[in-house]
């Protein structure tokens, strides 16, 4: 017997999700491998939580299911500093949530845009006068004093450019 089609069609979403996770790791990612990421995702992100329920989410949820999710990461591969676990994450998450429209309700507006220099450098060029401190992804090692003000500059700024944070994406540079 055939599985309904929102089955297969979930486990196409989930599978191209973990694989874009894995095509964002670029050369100075310290994960090589794709058994590592997709042993991170499948045993440490708890996606029950993101797409197992009908009730909503909020920011201080999801925030701090994403700290968990991305310190089980560093702790699962010693290697692996924080920059490197969120935008491992972010990616699976913008996949599978902004552009699959999967998960719970409000879930879409609350994640997080991949951290890298494309971005950086794309929102220090539209946005000159904001205060950004460019840091290299390797460099992002701390989820409080590393990670957070990055997540509260670009929900400032989303805000103010009335989107979700996470098309704050349109600003990236990586393809030029």
């Amino acid at each position: 017997m055939q599985k309904p089609t929102n089955e297969k069609r979930k486990k196409i979403v989930h599978d191209f999700a973990k694989w874009t996770a894995l095509s964002a790791l670029r050369s100075g990612s310290p994960l090589k491998f794709g058994k590592q990421v997709y042993d991170l995702i499948r045993n440490h992100c708890h996606l029950t939580a993101l797409f197992d329920s009908t009730r909503a989410i909020d920011e201080t949820e999801f925030d701090r299911w994403h700290e968990k999710t991305v310190l089980a990461f560093c702790k699962a591969e010693a290697a692996l500093p924080v920059g490197w676990a969120a935008k491992i994450v972010n990616v699976y998450l913008k996949t599978r949530v902004y552009l699959a429209g999967e998960g719970r309700m409000g879930l879409v507006s609350v994640i997080h845009p991949p951290i890298d220099s494309g971005l950086q450098k794309g929102l220090k060029q539209q946005f000159p006068n904001r205060p950004w401190k460019i840091k290299r992804i390797k460099e992002i090692c701390s989820y409080q004093d590393d990670y957070l003000p990055f997540i509260r500059d670009f929900r400032s700024l989303a805000k103010i450019e009335r989107c979700l944070p996470i098309e704050l994406e349109f600003y990236w540079l990586g393809t030029e």
